[in-house]
């Protein structure tokens, strides 16, 4: 269950994390793109709105991998959790090997 409990924690926080690191560098990108249309005067430089968005999808794209990493997590938490509910053999849950790769 400790396994379980670790993976699921880790996971939750990881999935938080990237929503807020996603809406804030939305929400940042947004504002760093209005000021740029604002500052530009009547001719606006489609390079310039370019960069300023460009920063907002590098970065969610980056958060949105790490976003799948941590459902992984979450998923592998729930299955590690109800396998040692039931009483099954889950071979990452035994707490009398150290190393489940190794088995020492």
């Amino acid at each position: 269950m400790k396994n379980a409990n670790k993976l699921l924690k880790a996971g939750m926080v990881l999935f938080v994390g990237c929503l807020a690191v996603g809406f804030l560098t939305t929400v940042f990108s947004m504002v760093r793109t209005f000021m740029v249309l604002g500052n530009s005067g009547s001719h606006v430089s489609p390079s310039d709105v370019a960069d300023a968005i460009s920063y907002c999808m590098i970065v969610t794209s980056i958060s949105t991998y790490v976003a799948l990493f941590s459902l992984c997590l979450i998923i592998g938490g729930v299955i590690v959790y109800f396998a040692k509910k039931r009483g099954g053999n889950c071979p990452f849950c035994s707490e009398e090997n150290s190393d489940p790769i190794t088995n020492h």
